[in-house]
């Protein structure tokens, strides 16, 4: 968490804690690069107010691994990752990329298909 905090400072991004407080906001500033982390997690009513308050040449990243799932009240078929995937994939402005695999420890990767 740590080195999160001071790589997010060196790029000069600010982590949103508190998706609530998005939805009555707006996210100023032109050609700005945002990283919705944990997306994975989002309801679909969470990510949808996302992408609408986003200005003019700014790109936002979805990222989250779909089998660490931690909120009880979204599956691999309801979460607001999978909802803005699934509007979005074929518009021209937006991409899709699936890591087939990723860097964790063994006991991690053990963990995640068996829990």
């Amino acid at each position: 968490m740590l080195l999160e905090h001071h790589l997010l400072r060196a790029a000069k991004l600010r982590p949103i804690r508190n998706f609530a407080r998005l939805a009555n906001s707006s996210w100023s500033g032109e050609n700005q690069f945002k990283i919705t982390g944990e997306a994975r997690n989002l309801t679909p009513l969470a990510a949808k107010p996302i992408l609408p308050r986003v200005s003019h040449g700014t790109k936002i990243v979805f990222s989250g691994g779909l089998d660490q799932m931690d909120n009880p009240y979204v599956d691999s078929a309801s979460h607001g990752f999978n909802y803005v995937v699934s509007r979005c994939r074929r518009q021209a402005v937006s991409a899709h990329v699936e890591p087939q695999r990723g860097e964790r420890s063994e006991l991690a990767g053990l963990a995640a298909n068996l829990l």
